[in-house]
């Protein structure tokens, strides 16, 4: 049941079509998922997973596909398959899933990280970040290249954040956990582009979650825009001269989408709108020139609002802290040795050296002995835990990091222990040993599970993988490549094999090292 204000107020805005509005709000939702271009291409998704319907019209990685169709591609990937509940389209129990080939995710939420223009090489940040849809599609647009900071200021949702940044495989990435007006201290004008997906009342997914009408009656648009607008005003701080901001929200309401928007734009003369193109985005005008909406009565698509908003290249640089002068007057900080998440002070260039890095050489002897070595390691400690941040991490001192890079393992008595983002950042091709398993393995389902299992192979650090399924024989690169092969799987020379995590051969039997908190039941 819509709130009675909500639908009085839509009416003023939406006149005639409002009743469509309505109609479209208890109607059933809209699901989609995104290929994640870091290992897989959307062609080569659709070969992968039969369901998947239109491609959604403002995001070439992203497509629909109906929740209730039968799955075709679950036959082999549980042994309850016959049960209805089971034939229905579940993507999150597919090994694909696992293995970081997609991410589902509602398509409006799809539009922002689409028309910002994400390059390699670029800085990047998500202001709002959680649970990560628009970091991880920023990451694939950057691919493996540059700067992307990731934060939240909630810490409760910081774990879904970094889980996905994980399964994605992202190393190029900063996880923070920090009020955004203590990061326009550590990055004034830093940014080429800033995501701010700003907390809003959410009408936009009444149709999605119920339970959101609640939220509305507890949290007015009018309460939120009081939110909105320091944020945009932060967000201006960290852009850099010729950057942008993307802003967007989930809500219909003027009062935080166009009205934020002109306020702002009276207070930043340096920022202006850019234009959108509403016909091949497929989207429809905002109530001011060069915004833009999803409206799930036009669109397939929750309620979503979007523009972007360039920062004039001639703009005065916005005054904040001057992070390098902290460190050209003084000795660099001592490392501390809380838990991640506390205020901690993380500065590359004044990190310690591989030789300062205690037990820095059992690193490098299981890249060694594992791995072809195939990357240029900027390593920083913490602790016991072992990362590789981005080329240009500025001084963190102050603030809440909850990852400052790849996090690669942990350094132990007299051994390393990768950890679990190591191997989803890799290719199967870097591993000296891979295992390679079809989806319908038993072998498969009983690493998910996070079993032990005998295999023929070679002690040592395995990198467990899935089989892509080929649609077709125009799959395979190399036909050669499909010696040993099962019947429906081919594996190319590239690969077309994705890491699912670690497993440690000895005598014959591989222990299993997914985490506890990543087992599936099957």
């Amino acid at each position: 049941m819509l709130p009675v204000d909500f639908t009085e107020h839509m009416r003023t805005l939406f006149g005639s079509e409002s009743d469509e509005l309505f109609t479209a709000l208890e109607g059933e939702r809209t699901y989609a998922l995104r290929a994640n271009t870091l290992k897989i291409s959307p062609d080569g998704l659709r070969q992968l997973l039969s369901y998947l319907d239109e491609p959604v019209p403002w995001c070439d990685e992203g497509f629909y596909y109906n929740v209730e169709a039968p799955d075709k591609d679950r036959k082999s990937l549980s042994d309850s398959a016959s049960d209805a509940n089971e034939r229905s389209i579940r993507p999150a129990k597919s090994p694909y899933y696992h293995a970081g080939l997609f991410y589902p995710q509602e398509p409006s939420a799809m539009l922002p990280a689409a028309i910002a223009g994400i390059k390699p090489g670029l800085r990047v940040l998500d202001m709002c970040a959680s649970p990560g849809g628009k970091t991880t599609q920023a990451a694939a647009y950057m691919a493996r290249s540059g700067h992307l900071v990731s934060n939240d200021i909630n810490a409760s949702r910081i774990p879904a954040l970094i889980k996905n940044c994980e399964r994605l495989g992202l190393t190029n990435v900063t996880v923070l956990n920090e009020n955004p007006q203590r990061l326009t201290q550590v990055f004034p004008n830093y940014f080429d582009i800033v995501l701010l997906d700003a907390p809003c009342s959410g009408e936009g997914m009444f149709r999605k979650d119920i339970s959101s009408t609640a939220e509305w009656q507890k949290h007015k648009p009018a309460y939120c825009a009081s939110i909105q607008r320091p944020l945009l005003r932060q967000a201006a701080m960290m852009t850099k001269p010729g950057g942008q901001i993307i802003y967007s929200t989930c809500t219909f309401e003027t009062c935080e989408n166009e009205d934020i928007i002109e306020d702002f734009l009276t207070g930043e003369r340096d920022f202006s709108l850019m234009p959108l193109d509403y016909k091949s985005l497929g989207i429809s005008e905002g109530f001011i020139k060069n915004t833009g909406r999803v409206l799930p009565h036009r669109q397939r698509g929750e309620g979503h609002f979007v523009c972007a908003l360039r920062k004039d290249h001639k703009a005065s640089p916005s005054q904040g802290l001057d992070v390098d002068a902290q460190y050209r007057t003084g000795a660099p900080s001592a490392w501390s040795k809380q838990g991640l998440g506390k205020r901690i002070p993380f500065r590359e260039g004044q990190s310690p050296s591989d030789a300062q890095i205690k037990g820095v050489d059992f690193f490098y002897d299981f890249c060694n002995n594992n791995l072809h070595n195939r990357y240029e390691w900027r390593l920083l400690s913490y602790g016991n835990a072992l990362y590789h941040v981005p080329p240009d991490l500025p001084n963190l001192r102050g603030v809440r990091v909850s990852r400052p890079g790849w996090h690669l393992g942990f350094i132990k008595d007299k051994r390393f222990e990768p950890s679990h983002a190591f191997a989803m950042g890799l290719l199967t091709s870097d591993a000296i040993r891979s295992l390679r398993l079809n989806v319908s393995d038993r072998l498969l389902s009983c690493f998910l599970k996070g079993e032990s299992f005998e295999v023929d192979c070679d002690d040592g650090w395995v990198l467990v993988c899935v089989k892509a399924v080929c649609a077709s024989a125009k799959v395979c690169a190399d036909s050669n490549a499909c010696a040993g092969a099962y019947d429906d799987v081919c594996v190319n020379a590239d690969g077309n094999a994705y890491p699912l995590g670690w497993g440690k051969v000895k005598n014959g039997r591989l222990k299993n090292k997914l985490p506890p908190g990543l087992t599936v039941n099957r």
